[in-house]
């Protein structure tokens, strides 16, 4: 109450925390079960404020790593772990503070649409750059060697990343609500325009 905020996401944390993110704030919340098991304790539940300097601008651009927590704000990528109080303090840069040139073309009035997908030891965010109202540019990064790795631009919106089966093995796919499906790392020559069957295979280029 008083804040000039409103709530964007309930991610599930651990252990009966949740973290909550407003647009403009970020909080800890710890849920307690009442001794039948079903309804929640009130005294023994916590509501605690992480930061009232970064908040969530895409609901849907939140992801899981083990102990880390990815999501987009305002000023670019974020990510948070068990040690909330010391990152999200003061002058903490974001994670994509290297590639803060390239974060600059999202248009902020349609970031709210973003998506986002944790696989294969990287954080793949799509969000929509230029004059696009929907999500087509994807950057993923590499936890195994800390960096961005790739940016791509695509002709088509992307609604939704996926994983599922394909020729024997999981891949990485990215969908629309205009059906169409499209397997992404399939070609080595890193190029992201060719069609191949019923969509488009795509290599991300090197940043």
């Amino acid at each position: 109450v008083g804040s000039n905020d409103y709530l964007v996401a309930i991610h599930p944390y651990a252990e009966g925390q949740a973290l909550v993110f407003g647009r403009k704030s970020i909080y800890l919340a710890t849920i307690a079960i009442a001794s039948d098991g079903v309804s929640i304790d009130p005294a023994a539940s916590s509501l605690q404020l992480l930061t009232d300097e970064i908040g969530c601008s895409a609901r849907r651009s939140i992801a899981t790593a083990g102990v880390f927590v990815f999501f987009l704000s305002d000023s670019g990528v974020y990510r948070l772990d068990n040690q909330f109080d010391l990152k999200l303090r003061g002058n903490t840069q974001p994670l994509s503070d290297p590639i803060a040139d390239l974060l600059a073309d999202i248009n902020g009035a349609a970031a709210h649409r973003s998506v986002a997908l944790f696989y294969n030891n990287r954080y793949h965010l799509v969000v929509p750059t230029g004059t696009s109202t929907v999500p087509n540019t994807i950057y993923s990064y590499n936890m195994l060697n800390q960096q961005w790795e790739s940016r791509d631009t695509y002709g088509f919106q992307v609604d939704q990343l996926l994983v599922s089966d394909y020729d024997s093995r999981r891949r990485l796919f990215c969908a629309n609500r205009n059906g169409g499906i499209f397997l992404l790392d399939e070609q080595d020559t890193g190029a992201d325009d060719t069609q191949s069957g019923l969509g488009t295979d795509y290599q991300g280029s090197t940043l």
